[in-house]
């Protein structure tokens, strides 16, 4: 008798980022439990503007792409026979996400059979307990440390965090990025570091004009509308001059219309990583386990080497050289 916790592949259509963040957080939840992983593949994807899908042959292939990209399955319990348990809460439970999981276990230890445990969305019933992520970063993620005197800063900067009233729930400033990011620069600069810049975006115009033929939800486009993100059925985006924005910094690289993969694979070579509130940017931070993570203050419960820091404290700059400090050691 055995109980598997596995990904309910069928129930939401989302981002790359998303999908395989809630993957992460469920096999670690099996790790948590003692109990087995079952895989489940991804099936399909919302679209988005700047992740490198231009037709539904593309499209597909990247599904294909993002089901070899991390060994899952290296991992996977597979039962002969089992009983299916869909395990959704409504969202005022998702606080007792925890100990129901706990009493579920109990009670189906008890019956003897073999059980699967199918969830749709596990990341929100496990704020608070960030660190069940470490459980299996290590089967998934990069370890590499910074021995030389080149540094590379990797920050995602999306149009959905700077854009004027546009999701306010993600919102931004990009005085914070700007604020960290000078600071950096003057400190490694201090220490005799050649720092190279590298920006992650679709904060610019012409990438795709049209996302709604590549496939995107109905939960999506409303969530689009809502938030002035549509203007009679097109995009509605507001861009950034990043040249511009950051012309106090040297070395500047910007990296736009890839995809999700390749945002990854470049953010694993990351020494600092500048994120956002997205599962894009969680994803990477999750993947390069020894670089310095910092996120703004809107961001909360991930794993303790995800920094939250502050431009608006009084302390931030000896704060910000006190975390790149301890990095450098």
């Amino acid at each position: 008798m055995s109980i598997c916790l596995g990904y309910d592949s069928e129930y939401l259509q989302d981002g790359a980022g998303a999908q395989v963040q809630r993957l992460l957080a469920i096999e670690a939840l099996s790790c948590f439990f003692n109990v087995g992983y079952h895989h489940k593949e991804i099936l399909s994807i919302d679209s988005n503007y700047g992740d490198g899908i231009n037709d539904l042959n593309s499209k597909q292939q990247f599904i294909k792409d993002l089901n070899r990209y991390l060994n899952f399955s290296d991992f996977s319990c597979c039962h002969i026979e089992h009983t299916s348990i869909k395990f959704n809460l409504w969202p005022r439970l998702e606080r007792f996400f925890i100990p129901i999981l706990y009493l579920l276990k109990f009670c189906l230890n008890e019956r003897g059979r073999n059980y699967l445990l199918i969830i749709s969305n596990p990341y929100p019933g496990i704020r608070g307990h960030g660190d069940i992520y470490n459980l299996v970063r290590s089967r998934h993620g990069t370890s590499n440390r910074n021995l030389s005197k080149k540094f590379y800063i990797k920050i995602h900067l999306p149009w959905a965090n700077i854009g004027a009233g546009q999701l306010p729930d993600r919102k931004i400033s990009l005085r914070w990025y700007q604020a960290i990011l000078q600071q950096l620069n003057t400190q490694l600069a201090e220490l005799g570091f050649e720092c190279t810049f590298t920006f992650h975006t679709d904060g610019i115009q012409g990438l795709k004009p049209d996302l709604f033929s590549l496939g995107v939800s109905q939960k999506t486009q409303v969530y689009w509308s809502e938030n002035n993100l549509l203007a009679d059925g097109n995009l509605n985006w507001s861009y950034i001059d990043i040249k511009s924005e950051f012309n106090f910094l040297p070395n500047i690289d910007i990296k736009y219309n890839i995809s999700p993969i390749e945002v990854w694979d470049d953010m694993a070579e990351g020494d600092v990583l500048i994120l956002a509130k997205s599962s894009l940017s969680f994803v990477a931070g999750l993947l390069n386990i020894n670089a310095l993570k910092l996120l703004p203050i809107t961001v909360k419960d991930f794993p303790q080497d995800f920094r939250v820091i502050s431009v608006d404290d009084p302390s931030f700059s000896n704060n910000l050289n006190s975390l790149l400090a301890n990095y450098l050691v």
